[in-house]
Order: structure tokens, then C-alpha cells, then sequence
């Protein structure tokens, strides 16, 4: 406010903080970029895009990111009395166990085959176990020992997934999309690449505009569902709960997979500028960013 010492009691503050509308809220994003500098890449990106659209149809427009599936439900919160001072819960013995998912789409509203990565000890899925798993057609499955995406694993995949022929891969740019190999493999593909520039992929990536969130509910829903059952056959509240297995893992995310509409995956290109508009539809809550690019 200018002033050099100043000093207030709490009536007087929360006076303030009513006049002018102002709440205490949790912070949910953060920037090292000025929002007009995220505009001007914003720009850049989509009138480069916007240049390369007509040379491709949209079934040859793919988006590739990858997300964290976590085995068990977590939440750090839950009901009981008032002044219970210890508050127990429920988890599995792979509580902080998680597989990588890499999702790929295309802009006519179809999906590629789900990659599923598992951390395993030794680094690879045991092979009696391996011999037993049913794998249905839209899940790929990987793994090794960090349970984290590689470029060869991404290698493969691209690899498995795309033709050779005119295709346009739209991705960002995290640090197995940025290596040697992966540029070589978009080369040997023919495809042409796009990246989305650094902390602009909530307004660029269609797979983060509405299709990973849609993905990770459904399988959230899938979980919780299995987790609840098991509670409700427990006869002791002492004791881990049963974790899901591989092949359980593998079916949700098949079935939440499957589930994602062809709609949602075209309104996502859409959304983000990626097919059909010149610019995003930014969405309401990113009131300054549309003001700025529209």
C-alpha cells in the first residue's frame, strides 16, 4: 500500500478482506513465466500449427503424453468422532506402488493402444506371471525398475503404434519426448513433430484438456469400487488390505480406456486448437490467457 509502517488488528482486516471480496485459497498453479510471455508462445505455437494442419487428416494427427496410475486409492483424509485422536486407515501393501500410463489419440476421435509401464524389482515382469496375464487389444504393457517412461520404452511404442506414412505428433516436452532416439524414430516414421512449448500445455495438449482427467476418474471409480468390497468382506479391521494385482490393474485400465468417447477425444483437439478452430477455447477459469490470445 505505500506505507512505510503499517499495522492493523484482525477486525479491521477481516473488514477488508470483505469489501473486497477476498478469500484464503489454495494455490493450484503456479508460473515462472509472465502470463503475457505463456500468450505470446501460445500465439507462436498455434499459428505454426495452424500452418501444418492442411497437409494432414485427422486421422493422421496423433497426441501422446503419459500419467501417473497409482495401485491404491489414496487420500489423506477421512470421517470419525469429534476428538478421536487416532485415526486409522486402511491401505495395501503396495500403497505407494505405481504404474506410468502413455495415452495416445488421434484427432478423428480414436486411441491407441494404452501403454502401461510396471516398477518391478529386477526390472522386468516375472515370467510365470507374464505367461498368465490376458492382455486385451487396446493395452501394451512394459516395465521396468523405476516404473517411470524411457525413451526406449517410447521408442518401442512409437514404434508399434504409427505407420509409416504423413502424420503429425503432437507432444510437449518432457525429457524422454527431448532425446536423440526419439527424434530418430519420428525421422525413420516420416512423421512431422510439433512441441508444445514449456508451461503451456493446460491450454495446448488435447490429452490434458479433457481425456486424461476423464481417464484417471473412471479408473479412480474402478478402484474404489474394488477397495470398498473388500472392506465390507473384512471380518477383522486389523491387517493390510488385499492389493490389486497385475492382471486387475490391466483390466481397469482397459475398461476405463474403452470408455473414453470418441466426442470427448475430438472436442479435446478441438478445445486446444490442435483441429477444426484457429485458437483454444480457453476455458473460464483462464479468464486472462483468453483475453490475452483471442
Amino acid at each position: 500500500m505505500g506505507l512505510a509502517r503499517f499495522g492493523c488488528g484482525d477486525k479491521w482486516w477481516q473488514g477488508f478482506r470483505t469489501r473486497n471480496n477476498l478469500s484464503f485459497r489454495k494455490i493450484n498453479a503456479s508460473s515462472i513465466k509472465p502470463i503475457e510471455k505463456e500468450a505470446e508462445l501460445v500465439r507462436q505455437y498455434l499459428d505454426d500449427l495452424a500452418s501444418l494442419l492442411p497437409q494432414f487428416v485427422p486421422s493422421n494427427i496423433y497426441n501422446f503424453d503419459e500419467t501417473r496410475f497409482d495401485w491404491d486409492v489414496k487420500s489423506k483424509f477421512t470421517y470419525d468422532f469429534k476428538g478421536t485422536q487416532r485415526i486409522l486407515g486402511l491401505q495395501s501393501a503396495k500403497m505407494n506402488h505405481f504404474i506410468t500410463v502413455m495415452l495416445m489419440i488421434r484427432a478423428d476421435g480414436e486411441k491407441n493402444a494404452c501403454l502401461l509401464i510396471f516398477q518391478e524389482k529386477n526390472g522386468q515382469i516375472p515370467n510365470l506371471v507374464r505367461e498368465r496375464l490376458n492382455i486385451p487389444e487396446n493395452v501394451i504393457i512394459k516395465s521396468n525398475k523405476s516404473g517411470y517412461i524411457s525413451d526406449q520404452i517410447l521408442n518401442d511404442y512409437l514404434r508399434t503404434i504409427l505407420r509409416r506414412e504423413n502424420q503429425l505428433l503432437i507432444y510437449d516436452q518432457a525429457g524422454s519426448h527431448k532425446t536423440i532416439m526419439i527424434s530418430n524414430a519420428i525421422s525413420d516414421l516420416d512423421a512431422t513433430k510439433i512441441v508444445i512449448p514449456g508451461g503451456c500445455t493446460k491450454y495446448l495438449q488435447p490429452l490434458d484438456a479433457l481425456v486424461i482427467a476423464n481417464f484417471k476418474s473412471k479408473t479412480t471409480d474402478f478402484r474404489i469400487k474394488f477397495q470398498t468390497e473388500q472392506i465390507e468382506r473384512r471380518s477383522k479391521r486389523t491387517g493390510n488390505l488385499k492389493a490389486l494385482d497385475r492382471q486387475q490393474l490391466i483390466n481397469i485400465a482397459s475398461k476405463a480406456w474403452d470408455a473414453v468417447s470418441p466426442q470427448l477425444v475430438r472436442k479435446s483437439f478441438e478445445l486446444t486448437g490442435s483441429y477444426g478452430v484457429n485458437h483454444p477455447k480457453i476455458f473460464s477459469h483462464q479468464v486472462n490467457m483468453k483475453k490475452l490470445i483471442i
